[in-house]
């Protein structure tokens, strides 16, 4: 299980540069430093809270979960920027 949970922070952590590199391309003028880190942190907790629950039988139902967990990490996310708007 520790290792599934460091491989999945690593993989966050990667993902997270990714998508801080396509938020950079999308706005390059509006994108300031606590917006761009708070989207990796995101990533790296959606990492964490997949690996924390483990494996599954079929590789369907882990698309599912890892797609509305995902969902659920995000909105989070999304409505802490709405509210500063």
């Amino acid at each position: 299980m520790k290792k599934r949970i460091i491989s999945g922070l690593i993989i966050g952590a990667l993902l997270g540069l990714v998508c801080i590199g396509g938020a950079y391309l999308r706005n390059q003028n509006q994108s300031d430093s606590v917006y761009l880190f708070s989207l990796w942190y995101n990533r790296v907790l959606m990492g964490l809270v997949i690996a924390l629950l483990g494996r599954t039988k079929t590789y369907k139902f882990a698309i599912l979960r890892g797609f509305i967990l995902g969902g659920l990490v995000s909105y989070a996310f999304m409505q802490q920027q709405a509210t500063k708007i």
